[in-house]
C-alpha cells in the first residue's frame, strides 16, 4: 500500500485530469453542452470549445441535433386550436455575424478511487474549468454555416486532487488557448485549422476531435409550445465535445415549455430531461476508458438572436478505466455530481 501512495504521489494531477478533463473540451458554437455541455463556442456546447471545447462554441452546452445511426424524433402537441409557432433556428445566417459564448464546469466534490496490486486508495477531487470563445460566421448555405473562424479567448482548468494527507490543486490552460481556428466543411466533412501558426502534436490532437453544427441541434421548423424532440445516438456525444470515440449511445428528451423574457428578448424555455449517456473512448494516452453521464437542465433560447442566453445543466458523471502508472496497473474511477452552465450573445 505504502508503494502504492508513493507511486501515485509522484505522479502529476495531470494523469487523472487527462481522464476527467477530455470529457469537457471547449466547443464554439460548432462546438460544443452540446448537448447542449454545449457549443456556438463545446458544443459541446456539455463540450465541446466537453470537449469541450467540452465541447465546441461562444460556449455552451447542448444535447440536440441529427445521429446518423438514428433520427431524431419530434412529436407535436394535440390541439383542437392551433398555436402560435416559433423557429428555433434562423432559416438564413448573415455573413459577419459573431457569437461569444461562456462556460463553466464544476465537479466539486467526485470520489477518486485507485486500484492496484498492492490495495486501493478512496480520495476526492474538485474540477473546475471555465471557457469563453468568439464565433464569426463566414460563409453559410441554406441557414447553415459552411465556414467558420473561431477564436479560443479562455479555457482554464483546476484540478484539486485529495489522497489522505496529500493535497495537491492544479491550473492548466487549454492548448488552444489564444488561438484562432478556421472551421470549414468540405465534401460533408467539418475539418478545423489553426489560423497564423502550425499546430503542434498536442494541439492537432484537439483539432481533430469532433466539430458538429449548432443549427442541427433544434427542429428545422417552425414549432408550437409543447413540441417535444428526442436525439439519440453519437451525434449527442458529439455535442459534448468528446472525441475519440470507440462507441456511444444515449439519448436527451427536449420541450419547448413555454416563453419567457429575456430583458428585452422573448426566449423559449426548453427542458431537458432523461439525459443519459454511455460511451467508450480513448484517451490522450490511448486508453480506454468508460464514460456515464446522466441529468437533467434548461435552455433559454432567444427567439430573435437564435442564441442561447443561459443554459444550465445538472446531473451526475463516471469515468473508469486503467492506467499505467509507473509501470504498476491502476484502476482509475471517478464519481461524482456535475453542474454544467453557459451564456451566449451576439456581438455588434
Amino acid at each position: 500500500m505504502n508503494e502504492l501512495i508513493k507511486s501515485l504521489s509522484e505522479t502529476s494531477v495531470p494523469t487523472i485530469l487527462v481522464i476527467a478533463g477530455v470529457l469537457f473540451l471547449f466547443i464554439s458554437i460548432g462546438g460544443q453542452l452540446g448537448a447542449h455541455v454545449a457549443t456556438t463556442s463545446v458544443k459541446r456546447k456539455f463540450s465541446g470549445t466537453l470537449g469541450v471545447t467540452l465541447l465546441m462554441v461562444g460556449i455552451s452546452i447542448h444535447f440536440v441535433g441529427r445521429s446518423h445511426q438514428e433520427e431524431s424524433t419530434v412529436s407535436v402537441p394535440n390541439a383542437s386550436v392551433r398555436q402560435n409557432v416559433y423557429l428555433l433556428r434562423p432559416r438564413s445566417i448573415e455573413q459577419g455575424l459573431t457569437v461569444e459564448g461562456s462556460f463553466q464546469m464544476n465537479m466539486p466534490d467526485a470520489t477518486l478511487k485507485l486500484l492496484g496490486n498492492e490495495g486501493s486508495i478512496i480520495g476526492k477531487m474538485t474540477l473546475a474549468t471555465e471557457g469563453l470563445t468568439r464565433t464569426e460566421i463566414i460563409s453559410s448555405l441554406h441557414g447553415r454555416p459552411t465556414k467558420l473562424k473561431q477564436t479560443i479567448l479562455r479555457d482554464l482548468t483546476k484540478t484539486t486532487t485529495r489522497m489522505g494527507e496529500h493535497v495537491e490543486t492544479e491550473h492548466e490552460n487549454g492548448v488552444l488557448q489564444g488561438h484562432t481556428i478556421l472551421i470549414e466543411k468540405q465534401d460533408g466533412v467539418w475539418t478545423k485549422n489553426l489560423i497564423g501558426t502550425k499546430a503542434t502534436e498536442a494541439q492537432q490532437i484537439k483539432l481533430q476531435e469532433p466539430y458538429a453544427d449548432e443549427y442541427e441541434m433544434y427542429p428545422a421548423a417552425a414549432i408550437e409550445i409543447g413540441t417535444s424532440w428526442t436525439v439519440a445516438g453519437p451525434q449527442l456525444v458529439y455535442m459534448l465535445g468528446v472525441g475519440n470515440l470507440l462507441s456511444a449511445d444515449g439519448s436527451a428528451h427536449f420541450t419547448f415549455e413555454k416563453l419567457e423574457k429575456c430583458g428585452d428578448d422573448d426566449c423559449a424555455l426548453i427542458s431537458i430531461k432523461r439525459l443519459e449517456i454511455k460511451t467508450k473512448m480513448l484517451d490522450n494516452d490511448g486508453d480506454i476508458m468508460q464514460v456515464n453521464l446522466g441529468g437533467q437542465g434548461v435552455i433559454f433560447r432567444s427567439l430573435s438572436d437564435f442564441v442561447d442566453t443561459k443554459v444550465s445543466l445538472n446531473g451526475t458523471m463516471s469515468v473508469e478505466g486503467t492506467k499505467l502508472i509507473n509501470g504498476a496497473s491502476i484502476q482509475i474511477t471517478v464519481v461524482g455530481p456535475l453542474e454544467m452552465s453557459g451564456v451566449e450573445r451576439l456581438l455588434d
